[in-house]
């Protein structure tokens, strides 16, 4: 990942056992996008960091 200016946030979508937690990231100098929602936090931090997601790039950076 690169060192660039990157923009994040996680909020939980719902109350108690039925929310959802919604993590995003944004990479302005490596022009990519990154989310992911989990119903179990814990579990979705551990896909996102091991797994090999796909970058979403923003055409309109270009």
């Amino acid at each position: 990942m690169s060192q660039g200016k990157l923009i994040s946030g996680l909020y939980c979508i719902g109350h108690g056992p039925r929310s959802i937690f919604w993590y995003w990231e944004i990479n302005s100098k490596a022009e990519h996008y990154q989310q992911f929602l989990a119903a179990d936090l814990a579990e979705g931090e551990r896909a996102y960091q091991e797994e090999q997601f796909d970058l979403w790039p923003n055409e309109s950076w270009r």
